[in-house]
């Protein structure tokens, strides 16, 4: 029983439909990790090798304005690690096992999809602020590029999976640090609604 209803699941999910993808008011959410593969910091801090990493959630409402492209805004919540790393100026400033930064990012997305059927390769842009409501949420912009697919799961029901880069910097309240730049690469898995 369990094989059939993931094959009917697995055929439903990656057949080809023609349906075309209509103007109106969509709705979705994706998790992204990222990993940072370059962090620089100011006043200029040597920052060591670590393990630099960060979760997003993203909420978005957006409007198909043709069937090839959407424009939405976004709200989220990222949660930025850092492992073992040490801030280094000459002398010693702070050791630490575990840093946490917390982000909420306002965005404007951009989706552009290769197909007006539904279940289309896509490219989304997007760039925003973020917003800083206390003192361990740090505030400041971000950018980011992903390519993706869209999988039709049903009529009006997708799951998205993308890869993409990000570039977020960040101004810190609470350490010896005026900002941080990360620049890193993602992953994304997210659904959509319309």
């Amino acid at each position: 029983m369990l094989l059939l209803l993931v094959i009917l699941l697995s055929n439903n999910i990656f057949s080809q439909d023609k349906s075309l993808r209509k103007k109106g008011i969509t709705f979705g959410m994706d998790y992204r990790r990222i990993y940072d593969v370059n962090v620089k910091v100011t006043p200029d801090v040597k920052v060591p090798d670590g393990d630099y990493y960060s979760n997003s959630l993203r909420v978005h409402v957006g409007y198909n304005i043709t069937p090839k492209i959407n424009v939405s805004l976004g709200f989220g919540a990222d949660k930025h690690d850092t492992k073992n790393i040490s801030y280094i100026d000459g002398t010693l400033i702070r050791v630490t096992d575990f840093y946490t930064a917390n982000t909420l990012p306002l965005t404007l997305q951009g989706t552009y999809f290769l197909k007006e059927t539904k279940g289309s390769f896509f490219a989304k842009g997007e760039i925003g602020t973020q917003l800083a409501l206390g003192e361990t949420l740090d505030k400041g912009y971000l950018v980011s590029v992903m390519v993706g697919k869209q999988f039709k799961v049903t009529k009006n029901f997708n799951i998205d999976f993308g890869l993409g880069y990000n570039l977020q910097q960040s101004k810190y309240s609470d350490l010896s640090i005026d900002k941080t730049i990360r620049n890193g690469l993602f992953w994304s898995l997210g659904i959509s609604f319309f």
